[in-house]
């Protein structure tokens, strides 16, 4: 069998078709493939680092939040009412 050779111009050369048709098909996968992880893992950071963020700032409105029906029982509790506690947690 006869491999068939593309005709190119002088001016590229073989050589240099060549050294493209192997960093297209060889390399240039690889360097997309390796932007796409890069990004994916940069965005994992960022999303991670936000809802860490997130939780945090919930933490201490509950925390507030405690202490202010802390606050709330205890000003009833020295008018003489009480607030029973809560059944089920929330």
């Amino acid at each position: 069998m006869r491999r068939r050779e593309i005709a190119v111009s002088r001016r590229y050369g073989e050589m240099g078709m060549h050294i493209w048709s192997e960093f297209k098909n060889a390399i240039l996968p690889w360097l997309l493939a390796a932007a796409v992880v890069a990004f994916l893992i940069a965005e994992h950071r960022r999303t991670t680092t936000a809802l860490l963020d997130a939780n945090t700032r919930l933490a201490h409105a509950v925390e507030e939040q405690g202490k202010a029906l802390d606050g709330v029982r205890g000003l009833l509790a020295s008018q003489g009412y009480t607030l029973p506690p809560l059944s089920k947690p929330q």
